[in-house]
């Protein structure tokens, strides 16, 4: 296939964008960060909560690919975890900057970060080729190392224009930093069954805390990810200036103050409600607004009752 030709930085779709994140936080401080995370997740779409932790968004859009939060703990830390859908979905919501914030307001660290970019080409199964021979050659960087033949991996297909194409993976998080996958996001789209995005080839770079990605850069991740990609894979743009561990100078806009009323409404059109009313109305059929108005009234009872025995304490 010859040397690797970078991807040109005219071919890019848009700009490079965080695809997952993982953030770690003292354990002291699991309950606030939960409270104040889910502000901004309950503002995005409807939640589905489980019994692990995983907040799942209930949205058209989102249901044939999972949008996802995650709170996991691991040690003294609580891991919480954004999917890249999770993170999308709040992008377009106008709530991830709210939803670093909440972060922001705690001890925390930026564990993993993904950020991802895609790039029109005339055949992804011939850049995918190229990757992989170059990989195989040793030619790549995604730092100032090269990535060893013996940590990259090819997983390939017969694609549906009648050549082998799939996703070469250059290194990995259990032997490096910084890793990266590239793949030919064409046919993993049509293989699915979804409709053809067009001769598109998708870069996405991989880092861990070592590295020092910051919520700056979660936020605002292009320098993060040409810092590495463009030692190889892609072009940066012009004015590039390179990027900075542990990024400082990082300001988000004031936050604004959740209404308990404004919370309240978001958890009535969650599916957990739904499925409440669905049920009482399986048993009582016209009488469920009673008997569920009877049986919140309980609760709020036996809710005061514990308050009033605590302050008493």
């Amino acid at each position: 296939m010859g040397i690797l030709q970078p991807l040109s930085a005219s071919s890019i779709i848009g700009v490079p964008f965080a695809d997952y994140l993982n953030v770690t936080v003292p354990i002291e401080y699991a309950q606030d960060l939960r409270s104040d995370v889910l502000e901004q997740i309950e503002a995005t779409a409807p939640v589905h909560q489980d019994m692990e932790g995983v907040h799942r968004l209930l949205n058209d859009d989102l249901r044939s690919t999972p949008a996802v939060f995650r709170f996991s703990r691991r040690g003294k830390v609580i891991v919480l975890s954004a999917s890249g859908m999770a993170l999308q979905a709040m992008r377009s919501m106008g709530t991830y900057e709210g939803y670093l914030r909440s972060i922001a307001a705690f001890p925390h660290r930026v564990s993993m970060l993904h950020v991802t970019a895609d790039y029109i080409v005339p055949d992804p199964s011939d850049f995918i080729q190229m990757v992989k021979s170059a990989g195989q050659a040793e030619e790549v960087y995604l730092t100032r190392k090269v990535v060893k033949k013996e940590r990259q991996k090819a997983l390939l297909v017969m694609g549906f224009r009648g050549k082998e194409t799939g996703t070469v993976y250059l290194a990995d998080r259990a032997n490096a930093d910084v890793w990266a996958k590239v793949y030919d996001k064409q046919q993993e789209r049509v293989s699915k069954g979804f409709s053809d995005p067009g001769s598109i080839v998708r870069v996405e770079i991989a880092v861990q805390s070592d590295v020092g990605a910051t919520l700056r850069d979660a936020y605002e991740p292009a320098d993060l990810y040409y810092a590495h990609a463009s030692r190889s894979l892609v072009e940066p743009p012009y004015g590039f200036n390179g990027w900075s561990p542990k990024g400082e100078g990082f300001a988000l806009s004031p936050r604004r103050e959740v209404l308990p009323l404004e919370r309240l409404e978001r958890l009535l059109v969650s599916q957990d409600v739904a499925r409440l009313i669905e049920l009482a109305r399986e048993c009582y059929r016209d009488k469920a607004g009673d008997v569920l108005s009877r049986l919140m009234r309980q609760k709020c009872a036996t809710a005061d009752a514990v308050e009033m025995s605590g302050a008493e304490a």
